[in-house]
């Protein structure tokens, strides 16, 4: 009796996430173009107060330096994934255009496993960076540095994930 209480709240978790994990790609997006869609507007409107303050103001404040630079850096790690995902990253089209299908899959397959296998390693160490962040604070915000660090996390991780995701499809595609 027990068993099928487990069986169903089992089936029932199932029925509730599977669909939500169908639309992870699209989550993931989404959340990432708003991230980086707000992170940049703090970064504008930070440099913009900061430009006003250094003319209008007899000082400028010290912390919006800081905080430009943690949203710049920001912006980036949430825009690297989306860019990976959108193939906006710079390439040497001329060459591999003469190339033959199967090259061209072989060619592609070695890249993308190169840029998961190096941004793997950068997602663990960052974890650990993260961790080392815990215990330090900025010099004129007062917060902990682990949330500048996180960044790297977040761009290591949307830039696996978007690879895993263009595997997937060139694999489906040379089938």
């Amino acid at each position: 009796m027990q068993n099928i209480y487990w069986i169903s709240l089992f089936s029932a978790i199932f029925y509730i996430l599977v669909p939500k994990c169908l639309d992870l790609i699209k989550t993931t997006t989404y959340l990432l173009e708003k991230a980086t869609l707000i992170s940049t507007i703090c970064l504008v409107l930070i440099v913009l107060l900061q430009i006003f303050a250094r003319f209008f103001l007899a000082d400028a404040p010290a912390w919006t330096e800081e905080a430009s630079r943690i949203f710049f850096i920001y912006a980036i790690s949430f825009g690297a994934g989306l860019a990976l995902k959108d193939n906006y990253y710079v390439q040497m089209d001329l060459l591999f255009e003469q190339l033959s299908d199967k090259a061209k899959f072989y060619l592609e397959l070695i890249t993308l496993l190169s840029v998961l296998a190096l941004f793997g390693l950068f997602l663990w160490h960052s974890i650990a960076f993260f961790q080392m962040g815990l215990v330090e604070t900025s010099p004129s915000l007062k917060i902990p540095m682990a949330v500048t660090f996180a960044s790297m996390i977040i761009l290591s991780a949307s830039l696996c994930f978007y690879v895993i995701v263009e595997l997937r499809k060139l694999i489906l595609l040379h089938r």
